[in-house]
Protein backbone atom coordinates (compact mmCIF):
# COMPACT_ATOMS: atom_id res chain seq x y z
CA UNK A 1 0.00 0.00 0.00
CA UNK A 2 1.47 3.26 -0.89
CA UNK A 3 2.29 5.45 2.16
CA UNK A 4 0.45 7.96 0.68
CA UNK A 5 -2.67 6.18 0.55
CA UNK A 6 -4.86 6.48 3.84
CA UNK A 7 -5.66 10.11 3.83
CA UNK A 8 -6.02 10.30 -0.18
CA UNK A 9 -8.56 7.65 0.56
CA UNK A 10 -10.15 9.66 3.56
CA UNK A 11 -10.25 12.49 0.58
CA UNK A 12 -11.79 10.80 -1.86
CA UNK A 13 -14.10 9.03 -0.45
CA UNK A 14 -16.07 12.26 1.27
CA UNK A 15 -17.72 14.19 -1.53
CA UNK A 16 -17.13 17.79 0.28
CA UNK A 17 -15.76 20.81 -1.58
CA UNK A 18 -13.51 20.94 0.96
CA UNK A 19 -11.47 17.97 0.23
CA UNK A 20 -11.10 18.72 -3.77
CA UNK A 21 -9.93 22.16 -2.57
CA UNK A 22 -7.22 21.20 -0.37
CA UNK A 23 -5.89 18.23 -2.41
CA UNK A 24 -5.83 20.99 -5.88
CA UNK A 25 -3.57 23.77 -4.08
CA UNK A 26 -0.32 22.49 -5.80
CA UNK A 27 -2.04 22.49 -9.18
CA UNK A 28 -3.62 25.78 -8.19
CA UNK A 29 -0.56 27.60 -6.98
CA UNK A 30 1.24 27.02 -10.40
CA UNK A 31 -1.81 28.48 -12.23
CA UNK A 32 -1.91 31.55 -10.14
CA UNK A 33 1.82 32.07 -11.10
CA UNK A 34 0.71 31.84 -14.86
CA UNK A 35 -2.17 34.22 -14.51
CA UNK A 36 0.74 36.75 -13.17
CA UNK A 37 2.63 36.08 -15.76
CA UNK A 38 -0.55 36.73 -18.42
CA UNK A 39 -1.14 40.22 -16.75
CA UNK A 40 2.35 41.31 -15.98
CA UNK A 41 1.91 43.92 -18.30
CA UNK A 42 -1.81 45.21 -16.56
CA UNK A 43 0.22 45.33 -13.28
CA UNK A 44 3.17 47.42 -14.24
CA UNK A 45 1.07 49.40 -16.11
CA UNK A 46 -1.27 49.97 -12.84
CA UNK A 47 2.44 50.25 -10.72
CA UNK A 48 3.70 52.95 -13.35
CA UNK A 49 0.77 55.03 -13.47
CA UNK A 50 0.23 55.25 -9.51
CA UNK A 51 3.96 55.73 -8.83
CA UNK A 52 4.49 52.94 -6.75
CA UNK A 53 7.51 52.21 -6.49
CA UNK A 54 10.34 51.55 -4.06
CA UNK A 55 11.55 54.98 -4.15
CA UNK A 56 8.81 56.90 -3.15
CA UNK A 57 7.72 57.90 0.31
CA UNK A 58 4.31 55.48 0.48
CA UNK A 59 3.21 54.07 3.31
CA UNK A 60 1.47 50.37 1.99
CA UNK A 61 -0.88 48.69 4.61
CA UNK A 62 -2.17 45.29 3.22
CA UNK A 63 -5.61 44.24 4.95
CA UNK A 64 -8.27 41.47 5.16
CA UNK A 65 -10.68 40.24 7.33
CA UNK A 66 -9.79 37.34 8.98
CA UNK A 67 -8.11 34.70 7.12
CA UNK A 68 -7.48 37.02 4.55
CA UNK A 69 -6.24 39.57 7.63
CA UNK A 70 -3.73 36.64 8.18
CA UNK A 71 -2.23 37.11 4.55
CA UNK A 72 -0.98 40.44 4.74
CA UNK A 73 0.86 39.31 8.13
CA UNK A 74 2.65 37.23 6.06
CA UNK A 75 2.72 38.80 2.71
CA UNK A 76 4.05 42.49 4.77
CA UNK A 77 7.72 40.41 4.42
CA UNK A 78 7.78 39.95 0.96
CA UNK A 79 6.77 43.58 0.11
CA UNK A 80 9.21 44.98 2.66
CA UNK A 81 12.03 42.96 1.11
CA UNK A 82 10.96 44.29 -2.57
CA UNK A 83 12.14 47.93 -0.86
CA UNK A 84 8.57 48.57 0.07
CA UNK A 85 9.79 49.36 3.92
CA UNK A 86 7.03 51.48 5.02
CA UNK A 87 4.38 48.16 4.91
CA UNK A 88 2.28 46.94 7.44
CA UNK A 89 -0.75 44.42 7.78
CA UNK A 90 -3.58 46.07 9.37
CA UNK A 91 -6.96 44.03 9.47
CA UNK A 92 -10.00 45.95 8.11
CA UNK A 93 -11.80 45.04 11.51
CA UNK A 94 -9.20 47.43 12.69
CA UNK A 95 -9.22 50.17 9.88
CA UNK A 96 -13.24 50.78 10.27
CA UNK A 97 -12.97 51.41 13.87
CA UNK A 98 -10.05 53.50 13.83
CA UNK A 99 -8.63 54.30 10.16
CA UNK A 100 -7.04 57.98 11.49
CA UNK A 101 -4.98 56.76 13.82
CA UNK A 102 -3.75 54.14 12.31
CA UNK A 103 -3.08 55.48 9.04
CA UNK A 104 -1.17 58.62 8.67
CA UNK A 105 -3.58 60.08 6.04
CA UNK A 106 -1.09 62.93 4.52
CA UNK A 107 1.21 60.50 3.03
CA UNK A 108 0.25 58.47 -0.01
CA UNK A 109 -1.29 55.42 0.88
CA UNK A 110 -1.15 51.99 -1.24
CA UNK A 111 -4.13 49.66 0.37
CA UNK A 112 -3.90 46.35 -0.46
CA UNK A 113 -7.10 44.35 0.09
CA UNK A 114 -7.51 40.38 0.10
CA UNK A 115 -10.73 38.78 0.21
CA UNK A 116 -12.16 35.65 -0.96
CA UNK A 117 -15.62 36.19 -1.71
CA UNK A 118 -14.55 40.26 -1.96
CA UNK A 119 -18.07 40.97 0.04
CA UNK A 120 -16.50 41.63 3.26
CA UNK A 121 -18.65 44.85 4.69
CA UNK A 122 -15.37 45.58 6.57
CA UNK A 123 -13.56 45.15 3.18
CA UNK A 124 -15.83 47.55 1.32
CA UNK A 125 -15.86 50.23 3.69
CA UNK A 126 -11.91 50.27 4.47
CA UNK A 127 -11.72 51.26 0.45
CA UNK A 128 -14.05 53.99 1.11
CA UNK A 129 -12.21 55.32 4.31
CA UNK A 130 -9.55 55.57 2.26
CA UNK A 131 -10.92 57.08 -0.53
CA UNK A 132 -12.68 59.99 1.69
CA UNK A 133 -9.52 60.46 4.40
CA UNK A 134 -6.12 59.86 2.59
CA UNK A 135 -4.70 62.65 0.24
CA UNK A 136 -3.62 60.24 -2.39
CA UNK A 137 -4.29 56.87 -2.36
CA UNK A 138 -4.12 53.59 -4.56
CA UNK A 139 -5.89 50.37 -4.66
CA UNK A 140 -4.71 46.90 -5.19
CA UNK A 141 -7.02 44.42 -4.50
CA UNK A 142 -6.40 40.67 -4.87
CA UNK A 143 -9.66 38.44 -4.76
CA UNK A 144 -10.69 35.35 -5.56
CA UNK A 145 -14.14 35.92 -6.91
CA UNK A 146 -14.82 38.21 -10.41
CA UNK A 147 -18.19 39.27 -9.55
CA UNK A 148 -17.87 40.15 -5.81
CA UNK A 149 -18.25 43.70 -4.84
CA UNK A 150 -13.91 43.98 -4.51
CA UNK A 151 -13.72 42.51 -8.00
CA UNK A 152 -15.69 45.65 -9.26
CA UNK A 153 -14.01 48.29 -7.50
CA UNK A 154 -11.41 47.57 -10.10
CA UNK A 155 -13.27 49.78 -12.69
CA UNK A 156 -12.60 53.28 -10.69
CA UNK A 157 -9.09 54.67 -12.24
CA UNK A 158 -6.86 54.41 -8.94
CA UNK A 159 -7.67 50.70 -8.72
CA UNK A 160 -6.80 47.53 -10.05
CA UNK A 161 -7.66 44.03 -8.92
CA UNK A 162 -6.07 40.75 -10.10
CA UNK A 163 -8.40 37.51 -9.55
CA UNK A 164 -7.45 33.95 -9.21
CA UNK A 165 -7.99 31.54 -11.38
CA UNK A 166 -11.71 30.10 -10.58
CA UNK A 167 -10.68 26.96 -8.28
CA UNK A 168 -9.29 29.35 -5.70
CA UNK A 169 -12.88 30.71 -4.66
CA UNK A 170 -13.60 28.05 -1.87
CA UNK A 171 -16.94 26.61 -1.28
CA UNK A 172 -16.49 25.34 1.69
CA UNK A 173 -16.92 27.49 5.03
CA UNK A 174 -12.85 27.09 5.75
CA UNK A 175 -10.67 28.70 3.65
CA UNK A 176 -8.14 26.54 1.76
CA UNK A 177 -6.83 27.00 -1.50
CA UNK A 178 -7.98 30.84 -1.67
CA UNK A 179 -5.81 31.51 1.50
CA UNK A 180 -2.38 29.91 0.17
CA UNK A 181 -3.25 31.50 -3.37
CA UNK A 182 -3.52 34.85 -2.77
CA UNK A 183 -0.32 34.65 -0.34
CA UNK A 184 1.38 33.24 -3.71
CA UNK A 185 -0.13 35.96 -5.65
CA UNK A 186 1.13 38.88 -2.77
CA UNK A 187 4.05 37.64 -2.29
CA UNK A 188 4.93 37.77 -6.86
CA UNK A 189 3.24 41.16 -6.98
CA UNK A 190 5.36 42.31 -4.55
CA UNK A 191 8.44 42.34 -6.69
CA UNK A 192 6.43 42.19 -10.15
CA UNK A 193 9.57 43.58 -11.71
CA UNK A 194 11.34 40.30 -11.04
CA UNK A 195 8.84 38.35 -11.92
CA UNK A 196 10.79 35.29 -13.84
CA UNK A 197 12.91 34.93 -10.63
CA UNK A 198 9.72 33.47 -8.95
CA UNK A 199 9.44 30.71 -11.65
CA UNK A 200 11.64 27.87 -9.84
CA UNK A 201 10.46 29.39 -6.62
CA UNK A 202 6.54 28.53 -7.72
CA UNK A 203 8.07 25.01 -8.97
CA UNK A 204 9.77 23.95 -5.25
CA UNK A 205 6.77 25.34 -3.85
CA UNK A 206 4.54 22.67 -6.19
CA UNK A 207 7.36 20.23 -5.11
CA UNK A 208 6.90 20.79 -1.49
CA UNK A 209 3.07 20.89 -1.34
CA UNK A 210 2.47 17.66 -3.47
CA UNK A 211 5.44 16.02 -1.45
CA UNK A 212 3.20 16.68 1.92
CA UNK A 213 0.32 15.16 0.76
CA UNK A 214 1.48 12.39 -0.71
CA UNK A 215 4.69 11.29 1.39
CA UNK A 216 3.08 12.51 4.96
CA UNK A 217 -0.94 11.91 4.49
CA UNK A 218 -0.25 8.63 6.39
CA UNK A 219 1.32 10.47 9.41
CA UNK A 220 -0.97 13.43 9.37
CA UNK A 221 -3.86 10.90 9.76
CA UNK A 222 -2.41 9.24 12.83
CA UNK A 223 -2.25 12.55 14.41
CA UNK A 224 -5.50 13.47 13.72
CA UNK A 225 -6.60 10.42 14.94
CA UNK A 226 -5.37 11.88 18.50
CA UNK A 227 -7.43 12.94 21.21
CA UNK A 228 -6.63 16.36 21.30
CA UNK A 229 -8.79 18.95 22.47
CA UNK A 230 -5.90 21.81 21.72
CA UNK A 231 -4.06 22.82 19.24
CA UNK A 232 -1.34 25.35 19.48
CA UNK A 233 0.97 26.43 15.96
CA UNK A 234 4.22 28.22 16.47
CA UNK A 235 5.46 30.46 14.16
CA UNK A 236 7.84 33.36 13.53
CA UNK A 237 8.19 35.99 11.04
CA UNK A 238 6.24 35.67 8.14
CA UNK A 239 5.23 32.37 9.50
CA UNK A 240 4.06 33.61 12.37
CA UNK A 241 0.79 34.67 9.85
CA UNK A 242 0.37 30.85 9.19
CA UNK A 243 0.30 30.03 12.58
CA UNK A 244 -2.36 31.95 12.75
CA UNK A 245 -4.41 31.16 10.12
CA UNK A 246 -2.64 27.46 11.59
CA UNK A 247 -4.47 28.14 14.65
CA UNK A 248 -8.02 29.06 13.20
CA UNK A 249 -8.00 26.62 10.39
CA UNK A 250 -8.30 23.26 12.79
CA UNK A 251 -10.66 25.38 15.26
CA UNK A 252 -13.00 26.28 12.68
CA UNK A 253 -13.31 22.62 10.99
CA UNK A 254 -13.35 21.12 14.44
CA UNK A 255 -16.40 23.42 15.12
CA UNK A 256 -14.30 25.05 18.39
CA UNK A 257 -13.88 21.59 20.06
CA UNK A 258 -10.41 21.91 19.39
CA UNK A 259 -10.02 24.86 21.09
CA UNK A 260 -6.79 26.98 18.67
CA UNK A 261 -3.54 28.93 20.06
CA UNK A 262 -0.94 30.50 18.12
CA UNK A 263 2.38 32.83 18.89
CA UNK A 264 6.07 32.97 18.11
CA UNK A 265 8.83 31.21 19.62
CA UNK A 266 10.25 33.26 21.89
CA UNK A 267 6.68 34.93 22.41
CA UNK A 268 5.62 31.50 23.55
CA UNK A 269 7.84 31.87 26.54
CA UNK A 270 6.07 34.72 28.36
CA UNK A 271 2.99 33.87 29.56
CA UNK A 272 1.58 31.64 26.95
CA UNK A 273 2.92 28.50 27.30
CA UNK A 274 1.02 28.08 30.28
CA UNK A 275 -2.30 26.64 27.81
CA UNK A 276 -0.15 23.34 26.87
CA UNK A 277 -2.05 20.44 29.06
CA UNK A 278 -1.82 16.38 28.39
CA UNK A 279 -4.58 17.27 25.90
CA UNK A 280 -2.43 19.88 23.76
CA UNK A 281 -0.95 18.92 20.07
CA UNK A 282 2.11 21.12 19.44
CA UNK A 283 3.05 22.18 16.04
CA UNK A 284 6.13 23.89 15.33
CA UNK A 285 6.52 25.44 11.80
CA UNK A 286 10.36 26.03 11.32
CA UNK A 287 12.23 29.04 9.67
CA UNK A 288 14.89 28.05 6.81
CA UNK A 289 16.36 30.54 8.04
CA UNK A 290 19.53 29.37 10.38
CA UNK A 291 19.67 32.20 13.28
CA UNK A 292 16.00 32.14 13.58
CA UNK A 293 16.04 28.53 13.98
CA UNK A 294 18.56 28.49 16.90
CA UNK A 295 15.86 30.65 18.74
CA UNK A 296 13.33 28.30 17.87
CA UNK A 297 15.41 24.90 18.35
CA UNK A 298 16.06 26.08 22.33
CA UNK A 299 12.14 26.42 22.87
CA UNK A 300 11.69 22.48 21.07
CA UNK A 301 14.08 21.10 23.63
CA UNK A 302 13.11 22.83 26.50
CA UNK A 303 9.41 21.77 26.29
CA UNK A 304 10.86 18.14 25.56
CA UNK A 305 13.03 17.95 28.80
CA UNK A 306 9.70 19.62 30.64
CA UNK A 307 7.71 16.56 28.70
CA UNK A 308 4.89 18.71 27.94
CA UNK A 309 1.48 18.71 25.49
CA UNK A 310 0.27 14.89 24.22
CA UNK A 311 2.03 14.96 21.02
CA UNK A 312 4.29 17.24 19.36
CA UNK A 313 5.00 17.51 15.41
CA UNK A 314 7.59 19.88 13.31
CA UNK A 315 8.07 20.64 9.81
CA UNK A 316 10.78 21.61 8.32
CA UNK A 317 14.74 20.51 8.06
CA UNK A 318 16.61 20.87 10.69
CA UNK A 319 18.24 17.46 11.88
CA UNK A 320 18.55 18.30 15.49
CA UNK A 321 14.97 19.24 15.99
CA UNK A 322 14.43 15.35 15.56
CA UNK A 323 15.88 13.78 18.75
CA UNK A 324 13.20 16.65 20.55
CA UNK A 325 9.38 16.18 18.69
CA UNK A 326 7.66 13.06 18.56
CA UNK A 327 6.97 13.20 14.70
CA UNK A 328 8.58 15.58 12.01
CA UNK A 329 7.98 16.30 8.49
CA UNK A 330 11.64 16.82 6.82
CA UNK A 331 11.52 19.05 3.96
CA UNK A 332 14.42 19.03 2.31
CA UNK A 333 15.50 21.72 0.02
CA UNK A 334 13.58 24.64 1.77
CA UNK A 335 16.72 26.86 1.54
CA UNK A 336 16.08 27.40 -1.87
CA UNK A 337 12.54 29.31 -0.87
CA UNK A 338 12.18 32.90 0.55
CA UNK A 339 10.99 32.38 3.60
CA UNK A 340 7.86 33.92 3.26
CA UNK A 341 6.90 31.35 0.77
CA UNK A 342 7.06 28.45 3.27
CA UNK A 343 3.56 29.30 4.88
CA UNK A 344 2.15 28.73 1.54
CA UNK A 345 3.10 24.22 1.86
CA UNK A 346 3.18 24.62 5.31
CA UNK A 347 -0.41 25.40 6.01
CA UNK A 348 -1.42 22.18 4.55
CA UNK A 349 -0.79 20.68 7.94
CA UNK A 350 -3.52 22.66 9.75
CA UNK A 351 -5.88 22.18 6.64
CA UNK A 352 -5.52 18.34 6.37
CA UNK A 353 -5.47 17.96 10.41
CA UNK A 354 -8.46 20.17 10.19
CA UNK A 355 -10.26 18.00 7.67
CA UNK A 356 -9.98 14.73 9.25
CA UNK A 357 -10.61 15.73 12.90
CA UNK A 358 -13.96 17.26 11.40
CA UNK A 359 -14.80 14.48 9.87
CA UNK A 360 -13.42 12.25 12.94
CA UNK A 361 -16.17 14.42 15.60
CA UNK A 362 -18.66 13.31 12.38
CA UNK A 363 -19.10 17.08 11.08
CA UNK A 364 -19.72 18.10 7.69
CA UNK A 365 -16.07 20.06 6.68
CA UNK A 366 -17.78 21.79 4.34
CA UNK A 367 -20.07 23.73 7.27
CA UNK A 368 -19.01 22.02 10.20
CA UNK A 369 -20.57 25.12 12.30
CA UNK A 370 -23.56 23.09 13.54
CA UNK A 371 -25.09 26.27 15.92
CA UNK A 372 -24.68 28.58 13.22
CA UNK A 373 -22.05 30.80 14.94
CA UNK A 374 -19.81 31.05 12.01
CA UNK A 375 -20.51 31.16 8.04
CA UNK A 376 -18.92 31.56 5.36
CA UNK A 377 -19.08 35.19 4.32
CA UNK A 378 -19.56 37.20 7.77
CA UNK A 379 -23.16 38.36 7.91
CA UNK A 380 -24.78 41.01 10.30
CA UNK A 381 -22.16 43.49 10.39
CA UNK A 382 -23.45 47.17 10.02
CA UNK A 383 -21.04 49.92 8.91
CA UNK A 384 -21.24 53.56 10.36
CA UNK A 385 -19.42 56.04 7.84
Amino acid sequence: MNKSQPILEVFNDMDTHTSKEILGQPKLWADVYKKIRNQEKEIHDFFKRESINNSKNLNIILTGAGSSAFIGEIAQYSFRKAGFKNTKAVPTTDLVTHFTDIVDVQKPLLLVSFGRSGNSPESIAAIKLANKHCSEVSHLIISCNESGELAQKANEPNTHAFILPPPAEDQGLAMTGSFSGMVLAANIISNINQLEKYEPIVSKTVQIGKKILQQYSKLLHEISNKDFTRVIFLGDGPLLGCARESHLKVQELSDGICLGKFDSFLGFRHGPKAVVNDNSLLIYLLSNDENVIKYQYDLIKQISTQNLGMHSLAIGNTEEVNDYVDSYIQIEDLDSLPETFLAIPYILIAQIIGFLKSKNLSLNPDNPSQNGAISRVVEGVNIYI
